[in-house]
């Protein structure tokens, strides 16, 4: 039967003790099976006592020794699983593959000191996030580029970024002297 001052379990079931600390940390939640968690985009700790749970920013995780060689701009950790701290591809985040990327988009991952590097965030890509919960915090840690002879511009349809092919466009009468690469939309033509 169900202890009438313990509200945290229904009748044949074991009390768990997490309750107990429930409320000390705004990201630290319970769930189902009296499993300890966090709340998106904060990874489980233990580390300071196998008893004391805490709850660190994806951010601060990836700076830690054992992840910062992977804070690169290929690779984040998910915000979802609070408990999983594989590392993992940017691109394996979205519907697409790195061929697809190249082929539709016109983009790829890229190492963040690229020159040209950019976040996801205000491109076409979270148009093919798999879960939107992941998008969050993306840019400080996956950097994608324009592929070659492709580069980033506002999309004449929209308020997203896209990557835009450069085009050679000599005036008639002049010669190759004065060869202009300029961005080249779908509607446009070389003037």
């Amino acid at each position: 039967m169900e202890d009438a001052q313990d509200s945290t379990c229904v009748c044949g079931c074991r009390p768990c003790s997490l309750y107990q600390i429930e409320g000390t940390s705004n990201s630290f939640r319970i769930f189902p099976g009296c499993r300890p968690g966090c709340v998106d985009g904060y990874k489980l700790s233990t580390q300071s006592a196998p008893t004391r749970y805490d709850c660190i920013s994806v951010g601060d995780v990836m700076q830690t020794a054992d992840l910062v060689q992977y804070n690169n701009g290929f690779h984040k950790l998910t915000n979802v699983n609070s408990s999983d701290t594989r590392v993992r591809f940017c691109h394996s985040f979205f519907s697409l593959s790195i061929p697809q990327m190249l082929a539709l988009l016109h983009m790829e991952p890229c190492n963040r000191a690229v020159e040209q590097a950019f976040g996801p965030q205000q491109s076409m890509l979270p148009a093919y996030v798999l879960d939107t919960r992941e998008l969050v915090g993306m840019d400080d840690f996956c950097s994608f580029r324009c592929q070659d002879g492709y580069v980033l511009r506002g999309s004449l349809t929209s308020q997203v970024l896209e990557c835009v092919e450069l085009q050679d466009c000599t005036p008639p009468s002049t010669g190759p002297d004065t060869r202009k690469r300029i961005p080249h939309y779908a509607a446009q033509t070389c003037s």
